[in-house]
């Protein structure tokens, strides 16, 4: 026999085009269910996620044991693709973390609950379309694929720098899948996980002296201390170079200054993470090496302001409006000295804003008149949310401030950034009017300057200054 005999009898049987087709929409199929679900969330996810090849290879495979091996991986692969959805607005969720809050599901927004049944029956939809579509395949189906496998793996190798669209740089500490055509999930996944943000995050801290300025705003708070204090460190209240503009941020303040025993404003000196903001105010420290404060000796915190009020007698309360496992502040707040806390998981059943997921600021004003309602002395320290970057548009409901008119863009972020706090200050001012806050002393000061501002903004704002606003309600 010759070779050319033998040869003609050892070609590989012709290609079926419907089964071909099969493979094709398996491997495709989740990839444009994630997509479509990140861009319903308005999150950026890669086109083609080139890893769905491996699960799908080895379902062509006839032995059951292979397949199902298939199967497990496309669900981790999946699961790995819902962490990188939640990392993108819950950046601090690892996946300890994203099991303890699974209970909450049920008792949160509807959205969400509709939003994890929809993925639930989506992920359940790719493996039985998977499963069936990769069936009964012939024999040298999963080499030629394997080839086909390791070639797509190449091109996105190569072609890896390849993105769809631009995307700014996120702040620091808030991750994001760049907006590639084809790359891989996990890949992205493993930089994440092994990002400097994520390693701080389980990172022992070391506690030190603050002395990056030398005033903070807990010091013109004069002691004795008052006994009613309301302490709110503003998430990005920056200060604007523009004296004129900076005072029509607090009009709506000094136009109540008559029931104020005194009133006044400026700023000091700030940097750093809003985290690090906490620290200066409530305890003059500063901290480094990661954000992990569980395993930190309580004694290190006996300085803090809670905690010397607590044991005068004062009730310390928190509000934070964002979850509790957020730099595990459910741990490190009862270390300050808080013996109440209010965060986001606490109130589930109200308004949700958007720039950083959580209970919208103007929420809280009534819970937080309660508290000096139900003590005679009281400690109330506020973290707000609403103001984060990006400062959201669908937040904003006062429009006081006129951007235009102080030589600011519409709708560019510094210009969203002081509507948000405008309409903050107008509403501290509404809840000043309450008969609950008589007596009380409120200080607020920002916790760091406005992040990621176009370079025509460092003409108009400070870059390592925060404002203040300090008044007393009288009696």
């Amino acid at each position: 026999m010759s070779f050319l005999q033998l040869s003609n009898k050892r070609t590989f049987p012709p290609c079926d085009g419907k089964l071909l087709f099969k493979f094709i929409l398996s491997f495709l199929l989740p990839n444009i269910i994630f997509f479509g679900i990140a861009y319903y969330l308005n999150a950026t996810r890669l086109i083609i996620n080139i890893d769905y090849i491996i699960p799908c290879v080895l379902l062509l495979f006839r032995n059951r044991l292979i397949r199902i091996s298939g199967i497990v991986i496309l669900l981790v692969f999946m699961l790995i693709e819902t962490h990188l959805l939640l990392l993108k607005f819950f950046p601090f969720l690892d996946i300890a973390m994203a099991i303890d809050l699974l209970p909450f599901i049920f008792i949160g927004p509807k959205l969400y609950l509709i939003l994890t049944c929809v993925l639930i029956f989506c992920m359940i939809f790719i493996v039985f379309s998977a499963w069936f579509l990769n069936k009964n395949q012939p024999k040298y189906y999963p080499i030629v694929f394997t080839v086909f496998m390791l070639l797509l793996y190449g091109y996105a190798g190569i072609f890896y720098a390849w993105k769809y669209k631009d995307e700014p740089a996120g702040e620091d500490g808030v991750w994001s899948t760049h907006p590639f055509y084809i790359h891989s999930q996990v890949s992205a996944y493993k930089g994440i996980m092994s990002d400097g943000f994520a390693k701080s995050l389980l990172t022992d801290a070391t506690l030190h002296p603050y002395e990056d300025f030398d005033t903070i705003g807990m010091d013109y708070i004069k002691k004795p201390y008052n006994s009613k204090i309301l302490f709110i460190v503003a998430e990005s209240f920056g200060t604007l170079k523009n004296q004129k503009a900076q005072e029509t941020i607090f009009q709506e303040l000094y136009n109540q200054s008559d029931r104020f025993e005194f009133i006044q404003h400026g700023s000091i000196g700030a940097k750093s993470s809003t985290l690090a903001a906490e620290f200066r105010e409530l305890c003059r420290k500063s901290f480094e090496n990661g954000f992990d404060f569980s395993k930190t000796d309580d004694q290190e915190f006996a300085d803090c302001v809670p905690q010397q009020l607590k044991a005068q007698g004062y009730q310390t309360v928190s509000f934070h409006g964002a979850s509790s496992y957020m730099y595990k502040r459910r741990i490190t707040y009862p270390k300050l000295g808080f013996q109440k806390m209010v965060f986001g998981e606490d109130t589930l059943d109200k308004k949700q804003c958007h720039s950083f997921h959580g209970t919208c600021d103007s929420e809280l004003f009534d819970l937080v008149a309660q508290e000096f309602k139900n003590n005679d002395k009281a400690f109330v320290y506020w973290l707000t949310l609403t103001s984060h970057h990006p400062f959201s548009a669908l937040d904003i409901t006062n429009h006081r401030f006129d951007c235009t008119k102080n030589g600011i863009k519409e709708n560019d972020l510094l210009c969203r950034n002081l509507k948000l706090q405008v309409q903050f200050l107008d509403q501290l001012a509404e809840l000043s009017n309450r008969p609950e806050m008589k007596g009380v002393e409120v200080f607020l000061v920002g916790d760091h300057p406005v992040p990621n501002m176009g370079a025509e903004d460092f003409w108009i704002s400070e870059t390592i200054k925060v404002s203040f606003v300090h008044f007393k309600i009288k009696e």
